[in-house]
């Protein structure tokens, strides 16, 4: 629907909490906080030592104080339930029509703010993309306008550039942020109501407008929450765990991403709770980031992974979920500390943590034998023919030495050598007679053909 609501009556919305610690909040609407109660003895503490909500400010990056005069729609904020209070439920008492006050036709407009901050404010050391404040400009706190769920999948291809697709919301189960990005997820949670979330904008995005509407929400029905296969790309879900927790971190692969951060796909690692653990893999200029997107391999790629947790000596592990990776792509593990190096498409890998050991203590080495699907799709053609024992290949654009690899049906590589090309024609010794994918790599791009 519009959330189109009109009268002067009262509408008492709930929602239920199960989870102690910080919840990011705002409500849709406008509501002030005298119309907000909680039951089991929670309550909003404005002042003094007991104060448990503070409202983020994009202008000035950081959480502030608020008064319990303030409107609960007009920012987001973090409440902090303890423990003692758990499970409660809070109850906003709307003026009929306050609840859809900034839902117009439908639709609602936030304006993106840009602030380049010059230290970490406080109560915010955990949770930024990384230690230095200058990297962790224009950080957006927005709020789900509905009294539905948000997929964000139907709203990210209408961003204004310069904001990012990386959407961030702090899980308090876990003690961590839950990111999405470009089709796939940390976990399967939707924009739930009244959950306010994290975007990054650039200076280019400053001043612009995006929209939420109706199109955007739905029921939370199970088949409609985004989640980490919402749109099964090649990928590789690395799993650490340490002390009875885990955490993964996600490594795609797109041939139109890059080995930097790219704010289309990629998504910041923005840090956890002090007792759980740090895993992220790091990009090639050096971001943290808990969704990695990255062009197939060509043919090698290595990347660091971070590890951190508090407790020394505590046994750790490191496992590699492979069910959306294609075959052909290899995937080793070394423990720059003891030197191992292990086949993670075979086993697992168990260390001890070690707090004095190196944050980034692990590379990832991998070797790409696969043939990616948008290969095939590339509109500058490649040629293989087999002509009196030799296979002939040609591409108008291939001229001097190129790497080229040779795939058998079963995905094994069978020529792996680099070929002299002349006038975009180069020839070599045919492999044995049967159909083989030949890729042959040009200025970091791959031109693929099938040849029988």
């Amino acid at each position: 629907s519009d959330q189109l609501i009109q009268g002067t009556g009262t509408i008492n919305a709930q929602m239920h909490f199960a989870n102690a610690g910080w919840h990011h909040l705002s409500a849709p609407g406008s509501i002030t906080f005298d119309k907000v109660s909680f039951n089991n003895s929670m309550a909003l503490e404005f002042t003094g030592a007991n104060r448990n909500i503070y409202r983020w400010d994009a202008s000035r990056s950081g959480w502030f104080y608020t008064k319990a005069t303030s409107d609960f729609g007009d920012s987001a904020y973090t409440v902090y339930m303890p423990a003692s209070v758990i499970p409660t439920t809070i109850n906003l008492a709307y003026v009929a029509d306050d609840m859809d006050a900034d839902v117009v036709n439908g639709d609602n407009d936030y304006t993106v703010r840009y602030h380049v901050p010059t230290s970490v404010p406080v109560n915010a050391a955990v949770g930024w993309a990384s230690g230095n404040p200058a990297d962790n400009a224009g950080w957006n706190m927005v709020k789900n306008p509905f009294w539905g769920h948000i997929s964000w999948e139907t709203t990210d291809d209408y961003l204004p550039a310069g904001l990012d697709n990386a959407v961030y919301y702090w899980n308090p189960a876990s003690g961590a942020y839950d990111s999405w990005s470009s089709g796939t997820a940390t976990n399967k949670y939707d924009i739930i109501p009244l959950l306010s979330y994290f975007a990054k904008a650039g200076n280019a995005a400053a001043s612009a407008n995006f929209t939420r509407g109706k199109s955007s929400v739905f029921d939370g029905a199970s088949n409609n929450v985004f989640s980490k296969v919402a749109n099964v790309k090649p990928q590789m879900i690395l799993t650490a765990t340490t002390a009875s927790q885990s955490t993964a971190t996600h490594i795609l692969f797109d041939d139109n991403a890059s080995s930097n951060f790219d704010g289309e796909f990629d998504a910041y690692f923005r840090g956890v709770n002090p007792d759980r653990i740090s895993f992220c893999s790091v990009s090639a200029d050096s971001s943290a980031l808990s969704i990695n997107q990255l062009a197939f391999p060509n043919p090698t790629e290595d990347i660091y992974l971070t590890f951190d947790f508090a407790t020394d000596g505590e046994s750790a592990t490191i496992s590699l979920d492979n069910s959306y990776l294609p075959n052909g792509i290899d995937a080793y593990l070394e423990d720059t500390e003891t030197g191992m190096i292990v086949d993670l498409n075979t086993t697992s890998y168990t260390f001890t943590n070690n707090i004095n050991a190196p944050k980034q203590r692990f590379i990832l080495h991998m070797t790409n034998n696969a043939v990616s699907l948008i290969e095939y799709a590339n509109e500058e053609p490649l040629d293989a023919f087999r002509n009196n024992g030799q296979l002939v290949l040609k591409g108008s654009e291939l001229n001097g030495s190129h790497h080229v690899e040779i795939m058998d049906m079963t995905g094994r590589v069978v020529v792996s050598d680099h070929v002299q090309f002349s006038a975009g024609e180069g020839r070599l010794t045919a492999p044995a007679n049967g159909p083989l994918v030949v890729r042959v790599w040009a200025d970091n791009r791959a031109l693929v053909v099938k040849t029988f």
